[in-house]
């Protein structure tokens, strides 16, 4: 349990990272610049990434783990499912078109996908690492 606990607490720490730099290359230079608004937008992004780690995260691995299925592939694979279902099922930032839905999808499953690497590295690979 304290490798869930490490994993899921170190993935979102790093999804609050990433998506700062990101929002603040985006709004850089632009009419909203500044790095308050990219703070909270990483914020925003953060909280999104904690709910998707206690409501996805935890159970697919706790699935993950009961069918033995330890290959870093599998977490990949769930993130991607869990963005896909985030930005085409909630619609995140209003009724868009479908390439402004795919551009979204791209860097969502892209920062979810770096958040499950880790994510598996600390509940996964670390733990199995330990106890050798």
């Amino acid at each position: 349990m304290k490798h869930i606990l490490i994993a899921s607490l170190t993935s979102i720490v790093v999804v609050f990272f990433i998506s700062l730099l990101l929002f603040l290359v985006s709004f850089a230079g632009g009419a909203y610049s500044g790095f308050l608004l990219a703070l909270s937008a990483a914020f925003v992004a953060t909280v999104v990434a904690s709910i998707s780690v206690i409501l996805f995260a935890i159970p697919i691995h706790l699935l993950l783990s009961h069918y033995n299925y330890k290959n870093v592939t599998w977490y990949i694979i769930s993130a991607l499912i869990c963005a896909s279902v985030f930005i085409y099922g909630f619609k995140p930032f209003g009724n868009d078109t479908q390439s402004d839905l795919f551009t979204q999808l791209l860097i969502c499953s892209s920062i979810g996908s770096i958040g499950a690497v880790v994510f598996w590295f600390f509940a996964v690979h670390r733990k199995g690492i330990a106890s050798c």
